[in-house]
């Protein structure tokens, strides 16, 4: 039988046998944010923690709260038993996912908004697609990429209004070089038990496309700080317009939120 539904059999033998399961409050992680944020390395750390279950993105869309339970089941699905874990957790890169602001307003949900700068983004979007299917090796034209983040970081801006005031906003460059600041802060706006770590777990589909990053960075199970990339040029009329992006979307993120760093 292929794996995959003899997880999803023993997910719905789970709960027929503890119906219970449905019921229980859990809360939930959102990480908002783009292509190439680091946003992979943030969901494991945060998901090697005792507290968190979940590392990768779930694919789903979220039109209102019901849609959490279909997170809660996938993710009994792909994690096992979720009893002990306070918080259940999604990634969210791309802007179809997302179709009501009724969601970001949900209180169970703490929303961590993470943003990288544009000039080291664009770059790692082609570098990235260059590796990648079909589908997205259009992103290797620097045009594309910029449209790309420019469209995400106006749709980013759109979700803070909606989260005002419930949300963290964290810099990738601050994940990176200001780790123990970021962890603090992340620590004390999730009420986190166990402390982070910049030492991670490499789970089932750690470094699967599809689900994250792929680059060979990921699976070493540390934050890697210094990365040997070639050099890409950006045209002066794209990198004006991804700033003047970048700088309003930082400036609207860090407006509304609780703390930034």
């Amino acid at each position: 039988m292929n794996k995959k539904y003899i997880k999803r059999y023993k997910t719905l033998l789970n709960i027929l046998q503890n119906p219970s399961i449905l019921m229980k409050r859990k809360k939930y992680i959102f990480i908002l944010s783009h292509w190439r944020s680091y946003s992979t390395l943030l969901s494991h750390i945060l998901g090697s923690n005792k507290d968190i279950c979940g590392y990768t993105e779930m694919h789903i869309r979220y039109f209102n709260t019901i849609d959490l339970q279909v997170l809660k089941l996938r993710s009994m699905e792909r994690y096992g038993n979720l009893t002990n874990r306070k918080y259940i957790l999604d990634k969210i890169v791309n802007n179809n996912l997302i179709n009501s602001g009724e969601i970001l307003r949900t209180k169970s949900i703490s929303k961590i908004f993470l943003l990288r700068n544009y000039n080291d983004a664009i770059k790692s979007i082609i570098r990235y697609s260059a590796t990648q299917g079909k589908n997205v090796q259009k992103y290797t034209d620097q045009n594309n990429a910029a449209e790309l983040y420019i469209k995400r970081l106006s749709v980013l801006k759109e979700y803070s209004l909606f989260s005002k005031g419930n949300y963290i906003f964290i810099k990738s460059e601050s994940l990176i070089h200001k780790t123990e600041e970021t962890f603090d802060l992340l620590a004390d706006y999730l009420n986190l038990e166990e402390e982070l770590s910049s030492e991670y777990n490499n789970f089932e589909l750690t470094g699967t496309p599809g689900y994250g990053d792929s680059s060979k960075y990921i699976s070493i199970g540390n934050i890697v700080r210094d990365r040997i990339h070639t050099n890409i040029d950006i045209s002066e009329n794209l990198r004006l317009k991804c700033e003047k992006a970048y700088n309003e979307c930082c400036e609207t993120l860090k407006e509304n939120s609780i703390k930034y760093i």
